[in-house]
């Protein structure tokens, strides 16, 4: 004959069987994993997210400034009787003005080469093509020049004066 279960109904769906000891220190483990799982996958999402604004809020790279910055020549590099007369730096470039030699006669202007050196960090390519673009709407004769790069051109505006 078998026993009749003493237990009392339950009526309460959200109480459910009475834990166990062993249960109870495993459940309070898996608790705890899942919390430091949690508190894991926040930090590395903070890091994500900060990283991404440092990229879009950091000024453009260093590496990029020092480059334009340092691009002058030395003045052994230079043809014999030039110098350089100035040069002014600005936040992504350097601009300097080369000086020739100074001619005998007095008819003769000193030949004088305006040089920027800019950095593109991004979009190099555009900022060539849109000053290629300007140079000929403003009736500049443009010729492409290969030996100076991918989108090398020379343009010379009616007074002679030339631009590469």
């Amino acid at each position: 004959m078998a026993m009749p279960d003493q237990r009392p109904p339950n009526d309460d769906p959200g109480r459910g069987d009475p834990v166990r000891p062993g249960q109870a220190a495993a459940a309070s483990a898996d608790a705890r994993r899942t919390r430091i799982l949690a508190i894991g996958a926040v930090a590395i999402a903070l890091v994500a997210v900060g990283l991404t604004a440092w990229r879009f809020l950091a000024p453009a790279g260093a590496a990029c400034q020092s480059t334009a910055w340092d691009a002058a020549p030395s003045t052994g590099d230079l043809p014999a009787g030039w110098s350089i007369g100035a040069t002014q730096y600005d936040v992504d470039r350097m601009s300097m003005r080369l000086l020739g030699p100074v001619p005998q006669d007095q008819s003769s202007a000193q030949p004088v080469v305006y040089a920027t050196i800019t950095c593109y960090p991004h979009d190099a390519a555009g900022a060539v093509t849109r000053s290629h673009a300007a140079a000929t709407a403003a009736g500049q004769t443009v010729s492409s020049r290969t030996d100076l790069g991918d989108q090398g051109y020379t343009a010379l505006d009616p007074s002679g004066a030339s631009f590469i």
